[in-house]
């Protein structure tokens, strides 16, 4: 696998400012922002909110060198594409990267398939790459190569050239006076200019070789069998013992570090933590949640309602604005980036939004479909359906009901100290009558070592407004389920016959009552949920079953095969 960063899913933000109903995609003014759904009322009419417009491609401006460009997405086919947006909101560089950073020194990190690229202003490319690159600092880029089966890092410079080879295990970024530290092996450090030339050596004392991070000259490290943190410097210079849970490197000389007294990981990850400086002093006490690294002179934490801006000090930074839901804020010149809730927008210091990410999906020209958020505490977050476009009124308010309440109701309970991070979107698709609403989620209990996924689909026919189970396919009083479970069985044999096979031996029992399924135009699709009858790593195995192999038991002249099947085709 390559050399890849994880890439977080953006955020949405609602500013303090923010009291009123309806506003634009551009250059909204702050007071007329929606405020979050908190309540579990069942949603039956479409709440204002705010609305954003598809950018023109059409006679999109040049930018200058000087132009400052923000990365901004639309969603294609049910996925995130990353372009580039001007400060009025406009896409000069449209949507077509599936992850980008921020422009620094005037060029961007891109990926449009399996490998990465950087381009500059205008879009054009100039230096690629298998392997990871990171952002530009003073006119440099770190860049990975794969040598033999460990990656090594170097440098590129702004004109796409190889300036320092890729010899070392871990490279830090230029600094304005023009040098960089690099770790050349294990417990050995050097200071390098842009030429390559070493101009100072280190050698650290052994109890600093496990580095956990690595930045401006300070390194972080595990120092025993508890996994203990501390910090040293490039020199040697120790300036916090391993005594440490959690240590984060804030950027401007600063660290976020957790209450070293708490001993459960689980309670760890959900307490806040203390701003230090450079020579160990505490600056703040133990109240600072979810600290973001420093960009022009402000981070951001959060709190159970709200994300704000603090200062190098911690203070809360009340001229600026603050956003409800939990995620980061970042200053960037007159620019806040507000990544909130897998939401994104951007606005100026006063709280306008210039831009916001469109949370419609549009199924045909008249049936949309709106993403609106239910949470019920700091940690959860709830995407739900609201269909508009239905032909009949009634039907529609009674599958806006049902939806809701299929997504919220799960996670009405769900409260702050249960630990727990849960992540609920959807994809929604129409197949000629039949709506098809795919919820995902991820639950995730802090402190464990991984969280659980979750797919579930609802098949709905959006003239009638019903909800269709697997049984609805078939033919009263038949036993399809013999059948599908006869295939079934036949695939997981031949599976087992391969070394890669991953389906636990004996595992599979049959479909249940209510077996999870999926739909193609010409197949019906079982898939199971890790662990039913495969190890996690497995993701969700799947069976794909044709029709032609159940013809014998489908219900043609069934409301639920014909709603998404073209019948006057025939």
């Amino acid at each position: 696998m390559k050399h890849k960063r994880f890439i977080q899913a953006t955020l949405t933000l609602l500013t303090v400012l923010a009291v009123s109903e309806g506003c634009s995609k551009q250059n909204t003014p702050a007071n007329s922002i929606n405020k979050n759904i908190k309540s579990a009322e069942v949603v039956t009419e479409a709440p204002q909110e705010m609305t954003i417009e598809t950018q023109e491609t059409e006679d999109v401006p040049v930018p200058s060198s000087s132009t400052n460009l923000y990365p901004a997405y639309e969603y294609v086919n049910g996925e995130k594409q990353y372009g580039f947006i001007d400060e009025n909101g406009t896409f000069i560089i449209r949507p077509g990267y599936s992850y980008v950073t921020d422009f620094k020194d005037g060029y961007a990190v891109i990926t449009a398939s399996e490998d990465y690229k950087v381009i500059d202003k205008s879009g054009s490319i100039i230096y690629e790459s298998d392997y990871l690159i990171k952002p530009y600092s003073n006119g440099a880029a770190v860049f990975s190569k794969l040598s033999g089966d460990t990656f090594k890092e170097g440098y590129i410079d702004t004109n796409g050239n190889v300036i320092i080879d890729p010899n070392y295990m871990q490279a830090d970024d230029f600094r304005k006076d023009n040098t960089a530290l690099v770790e050349t092996d294990i417990g050995k450090y050097a200071l390098i200019n842009k030429s390559g030339n070493i101009l100072e050596t280190y050698q650290l004392d052994t109890k600093y070789n496990s580095v956990v991070d690595f930045k401006n000259g300070y390194i972080i490290y595990s120092g025993g069998k508890d996994g203990k943190v501390g910090v040293v410097t490039y020199k040697g210079e120790e300036i916090f013992k391993p005594i440490y849970n959690e240590i984060k490197y804030l950027g401007n000389d600063l660290f976020a570090i957790k209450d070293p007294s708490l001993e459960s990981y689980e309670t760890l990850a959900t307490e806040p933590a203390a701003i230090f400086d450079k020579t160990g002093k505490q600056i703040t006490d133990y109240i600072l949640y979810d600290l973001s690294e420093f960009h022009n002179g402000y981070a951001s934490a959060t709190n159970s309602q709200y994300t704000y801006f603090v200062d190098k000090n911690g203070k809360e930074v009340t001229t600026l604005p603050k956003a409800e839901g939990r995620g980061t804020l970042t200053l960037s010149g007159d620019i806040i980036k507000a990544e909130i809730d897998d939401d994104l927008i951007y606005m100026k210091k006063d709280g306008t939004v210039i831009w916001q990410n469109d949370r419609t999906q549009t199924l045909s020209p008249e049936i949309t479909v709106k993403e609106l958020k239910f949470k019920p505490d700091k940690y959860v977050y709830v995407y739900y359906p609201y269909i508009e476009g239905l032909k009949d009124d009634t039907v529609q308010a009674s599958v806006n009901g049902r939806l809701y309440k299929l997504f919220t109701e799960p996670r009405a309970n769900s409260k702050e100290e249960d630990a727990t991070s849960v992540a609920d979107i959807f994809k929604a698709e129409l197949m000629n009558d039949l709506l098809i609403i795919n919820k995902t989620g991820y639950d995730y209990p802090f402190g464990a070592a991984h969280g659980m996924p979750s797919s579930d689909y609802y098949f709905i026919d959006i003239i009638t407004g019903e909800f269709y189970d697997l049984s609805d396919l078939f033919k009263k009083n038949t036993d399809y389920v013999k059948k599908m479970n006869e295939i079934i069985t036949t695939m997981i044999e031949e599976q087992s016959k391969s070394e890669n096979s991953f389906i636990f031996p004996d595992s599979f029992k049959g479909i249940s009552e209510n077996q999870y399924y999926r739909l193609t135009k010409d197949s019906l699709v079982i898939y199971f949920y890790p662990y039913e009858i495969a190890p996690y790593a497995a993701g969700f195995p799947e069976f794909k079953i044709s029709f032609e192999q159940l013809k014998d038991f489908i219900d043609y002249d069934g409301n639920f095969w014909k709603s998404f099947q073209d019948t006057t085709a025939n």
